[in-house]
């Protein structure tokens, strides 16, 4: 359960604060949540974690709500503060900020809902969607919700976030070859984010042709490789450097658009199972049988 503390008219915040983490020796299971205004995180003095640990307070009973009136963004002293209490275990109840700025309510979760549904926005780009939806934004089941609807076993447990297999793999070739296909574009690896990307000396779309394969990584790390992956709007976004470029997913689907459980879609590397995990390291030798 949660417990609301406001704080009184004409308290400074501080004096709210420490009132707070006493009282939060007494609550038991639940949690206490307590304004953390930013006065009080850019303040000379910041003794609040200390405060709570000579209290020997439970930093599971205790949640700092960051004030919604804060202007602007923190600063960086107020956000390393925040990092601060994190680490030492201390929650961040931090829903109410997000839910202003997205106008609509949403909340910080650590793991996904048992029926997992995404807002996908497919944008205007023809031959995308075996559906036919462009510029559009429609309801998306992902992870163990996408298999439960289809009926089919997940490979990923209830409550993760992964999209729908909990590897993926992509090669250096793939990455050439779109390269050379629309080399006004940047083909950057960041852009797909992959959990292993292979380099290979062949060209073409290469693990295209993995399917049912097994990939060899290091001395223990066998992958099973599942299906091809579906490309979305995800890889035409700006990111640190890179800027934003819907020909990226143009590109793939005028070259690599290709079956997926019997719909085509524009696809860039390989979904793949755990079949013996272990560590993987950078430079690790790569075998596919």
């Amino acid at each position: 359960g949660y417990e609301a503390l406001p704080r009184p008219d004409g308290v400074a915040p501080d004096a709210v604060i420490v009132s707070a983490i006493a009282l939060a020796q007494h609550t038991g299971p639940a949690v206490l949540l307590v304004p953390l205004p930013r006065e009080v995180l850019s303040a000379s003095e910041f003794s609040v974690a200390s405060a709570a640990q000579a209290m020997a307070v439970n930093p599971g009973e205790l949640a700092w709500i960051v004030r919604t009136e804060i202007d602007g963004e923190l600063d960086e002293l107020s956000m390393g503060r925040l990092r601060e209490l994190r680490e030492l275990g201390y929650l961040l109840a931090v829903d109410a900020i997000l839910s202003e700025y997205l106008e609509r309510p949403v909340s910080l979760r650590q793991a996904a809902p048992e029926d997992f549904t995404i807002d996908q926005y497919h944008p205007d780009v023809e031959g995308l969607n075996p559906e036919g939806n462009r510029d559009t934004v429609t309801e998306s089941k992902l992870g163990s919700a996408y298999f439960a609807e289809a009926g089919f076993p997940s490979p990923v447990p209830v409550g993760s976030f992964f999209d729908l297999f909990p590897v993926s793999v992509l090669t250096t070739s793939t990455l050439a070859q779109l390269d050379s296909l629309s080399p006004q574009s940047r083909f950057d690896a960041r852009r797909f984010r992959m959990n292993v990307i292979v380099d290979t000396p062949e060209g073409g779309f290469v693990e295209n042709d993995w399917t049912g394969h097994t990939l060899h990584i290091g001395d223990a790390v066998r992958l099973t490789i599942v299906i091809p992956d579906p490309r979305c709007v995800m890889t035409t976004l700006a990111q640190d450097d890179l800027p934003k470029d819907t020909e990226i997913l143009r590109t793939l689907v005028r070259h690599n658009r290709i079956d997926v459980a019997g719909s085509r879609y524009p696809c860039a590397g390989v979904y793949a199972t755990v079949e013996a995990d272990g560590t993987t390291r950078e430079g690790d030798p790569v075998t596919l049988t």
